[in-house]
C-alpha cells in the first residue's frame, strides 16, 4: 500500500474537535511525524555500529517531505522531551539512590 503525501499534508495533521476527517485519529499525520522525529533522534544516540543508517536517512527524508518544512520543529520537540525526560530519570535516580 503506498501512502500519499497528500495524506500528510499539514493540512490534514489537525484535525476539527470530534472529527476524524484527516484519518483514523485526525491527527494521524501529526502522530505519523513525531514517531518518526523520535525514532530518528533515538537512532542517532545509538552506538555507531548499532544505528540503521539507511532507515534513519530515510525517514529524516519522509519527515522533511511530509512536514512540509516542518522538520525541524518536530526533532527540536522530540529532542527537548527526551532530554526533559532523561533529566527527570536522573534526577529521581539522584534522590531515591536507584
Amino acid at each position: 500500500m503506498r501512502m500519499s503525501i497528500v495524506s500528510f499534508s499539514r493540512k490534514s495533521t489537525r484535525g476539527t474537535r470530534g472529527s476524524k476527517a484527516g484519518g483514523i485519529t485526525g491527527r494521524d499525520g501529526y502522530l505519523v511525524l513525531q514517531a518518526f522525529a523520535y525514532a530518528i533522534l533515538t537512532i542517532e544516540r545509538l552506538p555507531d555500529e548499532q544505528q540503521e543508517w539507511s532507515n534513519k536517512e530515510q525517514m529524516k527524508i519522509l519527515l522533511d517531505l511530509w512536514g512540509r518544512g516542518h522538520s525541524e520543529d518536530f526533532l527540536d520537540n522530540a529532542r527537548f522531551h527526551i532530554d526533559r525526560s532523561g533529566r527527570i530519570a536522573n534526577a529521581l535516580d539522584l534522590h531515591y539512590g536507584n
